[in-house]
């Protein structure tokens, strides 16, 4: 009798666990992907004289660990005339695989994180000189599935020259999200204003100075030609855990006049953030905040 009541009570405790595991199974599951915004700026080709520029834009997106599609193509409809081209597998051999499935993409826990590779050929879009924004993707899989994604914003600007007043002299990078630029001004100018539209959104997480002054206030600033104008710039840990599961890259816009009232643009660049790594709770807290479990 003391053996059969262990059993029973062994048998209880199987199926409880069993029951529990399925309902959290169930609670965990996603209906469909879940895609990581990025904001970011790229360099639209200006188009005339045959000039060509091809862009690549990387995505990610956590799904399902026994979801098996590939992704096959991606359009952005907001932007008539974009080639582009797209997978899930890096051609040049940089993915993660999965040792059992050969899937790309990484698992955490439950779920998986896919990239999404993306190339994009801007030479018969319309060039206005206004910037052209892409907030959403049209993604397709191998399964004949298809996804309205929302992807955050990739901004399109035309290129630009740089002016003859600056001249790159040095710049370099660290691990925590620093970065310094030097710039040797070659003629007299005097700085008017640094601005950017992702910029104004990411504002409590970006420090920007020029030559230790915020970015904010340097209009007015006036350099001669040889002296150095550096530009440091860092991402602060990001506050919310959604905007901390998202990558960045900005481009903002330094403009200054020279002495005879003419104004100019000067982009500068790795001003950026981008997600490496991921742990199970952190992807479970992002995807409650999120509304998707």
């Amino acid at each position: 009798m003391e053996n059969e009541r262990i059993l029973k009570q062994g048998l209880i405790l199987i199926l409880s666990l069993l029951l529990i595991s399925l309902i959290v199974s169930f609670y965990l599951r996603l209906d469909e992907p879940v895609f990581l915004k990025v904001y970011k700026e790229m360099e639209l080709p200006i188009n005339k004289s045959s000039y060509y520029v091809e862009n690549q834009l990387n995505i990610k997106y956590i799904t399902n660990i026994y979801d098996t599609r590939l992704v096959t193509h991606v359009e952005f409809q907001e932007v008539p005339g974009l080639i582009v081209s797209a997978s899930s597998r890096n051609p040049m051999f940089f993915s993660m695989f999965n040792n059992n499935q050969g899937i790309p993409g990484k698992n955490v826990g439950r779920y998986s994180i896919r990239p999404i590779y993306i190339w994009m050929d801007a030479y018969n879009v319309e060039n206005t000189g206004d910037d052209i924004r892409i907030t959403k993707a049209k993604v397709h899989f191998d399964n004949g599935d298809t996804i309205e994604a929302d992807i955050g914003e990739v901004i399109f600007y035309a290129y630009e020259n740089r002016p003859k007043h600056l001249d790159f002299m040095s710049g370099g990078g660290s691990s925590d999200g620093t970065h310094n630029t030097e710039l040797e001004v070659t003629e007299d100018i005097t700085l008017i204003k640094v601005e950017d539209s992702l910029l104004s959104q990411l504002d409590n997480f970006v420090e920007i100075k020029i030559n230790d002054t915020d970015y904010v206030n340097i209009s007015g600033m006036e350099l001669k030609a040889g002296e150095r104008l550096n530009i440091f710039s860092k991402f602060h840990i990001l506050e919310g855990i959604e905007a901390n599961m998202y990558d960045y890259d900005i481009h903002p816009k330094l403009q200054y006049e020279d002495s005879e009232g003419n104004v100019y643009t000067y982009r500068f660049r790795n001003v950026d953030y981008s997600r490496h790594g991921f742990d199970f709770m952190e992807i479970l807290r992002f995807l409650k905040a999120r509304g998707e479990i």
